[in-house]
């Protein structure tokens, strides 16, 4: 956390979730907090809480990932609420595009983003607000080559027919998260944070 988080001087909130496993859990701190830093948003990675086994198949999940924010950290730092963006990769992504943000966004104003990942909605009622479909946007990135790309398409797609603002980029080959995800998370909050 920036020593200058203080009363009028606030910060948003950059939150990652790991791919299934949690091997990438201590990434976003190994060379990516820089991203966060320079869009004035604190950066926070959190396990889940199945010992990291992984985020998607359980609502509690949502939940537990909710009440973390809003009873702990969004108390306890002067962050700018308007400005909380998400970032996952692998099955992170798949979680907080199929199930966080249709349950828990509209808690959110700023946006996620969906690296080698995502799927649409994983309950058929959701219908979003107008103030959260203009206030949180949403990137997704997967090579052709991922298995996890048609779920990644399907997500951006169904979006963006809500009525969201989505941004999605799908080169073609590659593998399963087989590119620089530093650098796409980079380019990302780029977007998202400065359009």
């Amino acid at each position: 956390v920036p020593e200058d988080v203080r009363p009028g001087n606030p910060y948003g909130l950059l939150v990652y979730c790991h791919g299934d496993g949690g091997g990438d859990y201590k990434w976003f701190f190994e060379g990516n907090a820089e991203i966060a830093s320079k869009h004035k948003l604190i950066g926070m990675t959190v396990f889940s809480p199945n010992n990291g086994e992984a985020w998607y198949g359980d609502d509690k999940h949502t939940q537990f990932l909710d009440e973390l924010l809003q009873n702990e950290i969004l108390k306890k730092y002067n962050i700018d609420k308007t400005r909380i963006y998400f970032a996952g990769a692998s099955g992170g992504s798949e979680f907080l595009s199929g199930m966080f943000v249709p349950s828990f966004g509209k808690n959110y104003l700023g946006g996620s983003v969906h690296m080698c990942g995502g799927f649409a909605p994983y309950s058929d009622d959701f219908n979003p607000g107008q103030e959260f479909r203009s206030g949180f946007k949403l990137y997704y990135y997967a090579q052709t080559g991922d298995f996890l790309y048609e779920g990644a398409k399907k997500a951006s797609e169904f979006y963006k027919e809500k009525g969201f603002d989505v941004r999605a980029y799908f080169p073609s080959g590659g593998s399963h998260c087989g590119f620089d995800l530093s650098e796409v998370l980079s380019k990302a909050m780029e977007e998202l944070v400065n359009p």
